[in-house]
């Protein structure tokens, strides 16, 4: 009994020392090397993002990666001419697009995705799969027609209902480009396959 009571009472000593220099660091002087700290502000940054506003950045670089990867097999795997206009045109607008994102995230101190999620992982690898006019029928309407519908919608809905400024003018910027993609995506539908 007398053992718990001493290894309980060393625990409390330990926390009231570790929440003593806690706070210690937390009202350092304006010249200490911990209000230096550039992690602390992209921390606090991050941490004021609402939810709605992480899950729409998460899912803006997920949805970026898989256009682009899908876009790269277009153009391994396709001899449309218009498949591979629109495939380029992908990579180029999307890979500006992805840059603007991890500048945006970089800045609110948020870590973002580095791949497609799960689902976008299983799409891509049952697309490479496929060869010619399979290929290409999910390529249109897997990759382009209903990845740019979802991406239009999320975006459409951030210009207004996400609460970070930043947020909403970085869905500004880029809605009317992607309204153009699924535009280009429906123009390189079903009928276009083999041109």
């Amino acid at each position: 009994m007398r053992i718990t009571h001493a290894v309980l009472g060393a625990s409390a000593s330990c926390l009231v020392l570790m929440s003593s220099s806690l706070m210690a660091q937390s009202t350092a002087p304006a010249g200490s090397s911990a209000s230096k700290a550039p992690t602390a502000t992209a921390s606090k940054a991050a941490a004021e993002l609402s939810a709605g506003d992480k899950r729409f950045l998460e899912n803006t670089a997920q949805s970026g990666y898989s256009e682009i990867e899908g876009s790269k097999l277009a153009l391994d795997k396709t001899k449309s001419p218009k498949i591979r206009a629109y495939a380029q045109r992908m990579i180029k607008d999307h890979g500006a697009m992805q840059k603007d994102l991890e500048a945006l995230a970089k800045r609110k101190g948020f870590e973002l995705p580095t791949e497609p999620s799960l689902a976008q992982r299983a799409q891509l690898k049952a697309l490479g799969a496929l060869n010619g006019t399979e290929f290409e029928k999910m390529y249109s309407s897997h990759i382009a027609i209903a990845g740019h519908d979802n991406t239009v919608l999320a975006f459409q809905n951030a210009t207004t209902q996400t609460e970070d400024l930043d947020v909403q003018a970085f869905a500004k910027k880029h809605i009317g480009m992607l309204r153009d993609h699924l535009d280009g995506a429906r123009q390189i539908g079903p009928t276009d396959h083999g041109m």
